[in-house]
């Protein structure tokens, strides 16, 4: 499964599921009666809400689609594990891997930090809140209060310089 995008983490995330693109069983994801979720390699725990099967007549191509709303607390993890079963014949759908990804930044990001958190930073950068004087920039939080990083400023009234944020 390919997500094209990470969910955030500790919020509701809709999992949309398609069975034929996964493996060979051609049955909808709906048929699985369990669904499990492991946050951070933890132990199993039942999911809070059912997959539910996406009208054949909505669906854009096949009625394999499915899709299960994962509740908040349930991707309140660094990385979710998630594994749909029949209780019935305790067939094992094809596991699920889900890394999510924090909704801002605790810290400006390094150079060897994950692209999602590079371009987090660049939305950040700029629709958050900044303060500019004549020597100095803060980059600030969405609470707009807590600061994100800061650099110097310099111009000799030719070239202005920023500094790396930190």
């Amino acid at each position: 499964m390919f997500l094209p995008f990470k969910p955030i983490k500790g919020q509701a995330f809709r999992l949309y599921l398609d069975t034929t693109q996964s493996n060979f069983n051609s049955e909808p994801y709906a048929d699985y009666t369990e669904v499990y979720i492991s946050k951070d390699g933890g132990t199993f725990a039942e999911a809070t809400n059912s997959i539910v099967q996406i009208d054949p007549a909505d669906a854009l191509f096949t009625d394999h689609r499915s899709y299960i709303e994962l509740t908040s607390n349930e991707t309140d993890a660094d990385f979710l594990w998630i594994i749909a079963s029949d209780q019935s014949t305790y067939y094992r759908y094809g596991d699920i891997f889900i890394y999510t990804q924090e909704e801002e930044l605790s810290s400006v990001p390094s150079k060897t930090s994950s692209i999602s958190e590079k371009i987090t930073a660049i939305f950040q950068y700029l629709f958050f809140k900044r303060t500019v004087t004549a020597s100095a920039e803060t980059l600030y939080k969405d609470d707009e209060n807590t600061e994100l990083g800061s650099n110097i400023i310099s111009d000799d009234d030719t070239t202005v310089t920023k500094g790396k944020i930190s």
